[in-house]
């Protein structure tokens, strides 16, 4: 029944999400804000676009899914252009099943939209989440 600010709903989206299979599932590799320079491998990035300052505050938090590409042999030349799609699904379905719909006392999440978008430079793609944090300010 307070008012929110960004960090408090990055911080709140990670502690649920920290709390699901896919923090295992990731060893543990979640980060708020970016991910950090020369990381390699998968993880999970929660940010977050402008929060409101309505009675009914609203704000984005993505939420990325990173995985490493595969790895294919083609024409004697290894490749790693291509996305790892049934990796994607599998952590992303955990966090569909998370957000769909959350709601915990004045607080809620709802996936607006997700989308799997390559990673250019880094061998990799990841599944973009924009999960709406709606919070009750009286």
């Amino acid at each position: 029944m307070a008012r929110k600010i960004a960090v408090e709903a990055i911080n709140k989206a990670y502690s649920v999400l920290s709390n699901t299979t896919l923090f295992n599932a990731v060893e543990g590799n979640f980060f708020k804000g970016k991910k950090p320079d020369d990381f390699i491998g998968e993880c999970v990035v929660i940010t977050s676009l402008p929060m409101s300052r309505d009675q009914l505050q609203v704000c984005r938090i993505m939420v990325n899914i990173h995985v490493p590409n595969l790895e294919i042999e083609l024409n004697d030349k290894i490749d790693r252009s291509q996305a790892n799609y049934p990796r994607i699904a599998i952590l992303s379905k955990i966090v569909d099943d998370t957000f769909i719909e959350f709601d915990e006392g004045d607080i809620s999440f709802r996936i607006e939209d997700d989308h799997v978008m390559e990673n250019e430079g880094f061998d990799e793609h990841y599944n973009n989440y924009r999960i709406v944090f709606r919070n009750v300010n009286i």
